[in-house]
């Protein structure tokens, strides 16, 4: 038989869980979406401004190590290949003015002083053909004239055309060279930022896992209390 003393202590323990837990209980939530000091069936006012974007920044892509040497660089190539072609277009205008093939109007250019020859000598022969106007001989030296003037333009066209083919190389080549001086200034800037990098720390010896030893390879294969794969023993009835 129990002592009386403790079944009173156990009874008087058990009273005392009861209280705490009736304490520390949570009261049930009335319903879904109602919070403490707005009425139910109320939604919140909205914010008359819209949505309030977050003041955040992303961080700027990381590009290829520069420098200011780099930048020097990079600013006299720029300089240099302005330069370089503006001296290229203007000498080609110039050559466009001296052609008078293109949109220009210069009545001092080759094509100005071949029209104006042909005209000259095409009334030469009406000027000199007298009352024969319209005589065999008259017709043959107009066409003769004409077919000067042809050969002459065909030839200053193919001219023009080999120049402007020349002007278009010299162009692609001082491309190429700019991009070359580029390629050129990005590996000096690279080779230098990893001059000043300092050297990777080598890794110490790294130690086994646990299972790589000896002893957990064995633990490995066998269990606590189990043996290899040897099929259990039967009892003998």
């Amino acid at each position: 038989m129990a002592h009386p003393r403790l079944v009173a202590r156990v009874a008087a323990s058990r009273a005392r869980r009861g209280a705490s837990g009736v304490q520390n209980a949570r009261p049930a939530r009335s319903g879904i979406g109602v919070g403490p000091g707005r009425p139910a069936g109320q939604r919140p006012p909205r914010n008359p401004q819209g949505p309030q974007t977050p003041s955040y920044t992303p961080p700027a892509p990381v590009g290829s190590p520069w420098d200011a040497q780099a930048e020097r660089e990079a600013g006299e190539s720029q300089t240099s290949y302005g330069d370089q072609l503006a001296m290229l277009q203007g000498n080609w205008q110039a050559r466009e003015d001296w052609y008078g093939l293109g949109a220009t109007n210069n009545p001092y250019s080759q094509a100005s002083l071949l029209q104006r020859r042909h005209e000259v000598e095409q009334r030469g022969v009406l000027t000199g053909s007298g009352n024969q106007l319209y005589a065999g001989s008259t017709v043959n030296a107009r066409a003769a004239t004409d077919r000067r003037y042809s050969v002459d333009r065909e030839a200053l066209e193919a001219q023009f055309a080999a120049e402007s083919s020349q002007h278009e190389r010299e162009q692609e080549a001082l491309q190429h060279a700019r991009g070359a001086e580029g390629g050129r200034i990005k590996e000096g800037a690279i080779g230098r930022e990893e001059e000043r990098e300092p050297p990777p720390a080598p890794l110490g010896p790294g130690k086994p896992s646990g299972g790589g030893g000896k002893k957990g390879g064995k633990a490995g294969k066998k269990g606590p209390g189990v043996g290899g794969n040897k099929p259990a023993r039967r009892r003998k009835r």
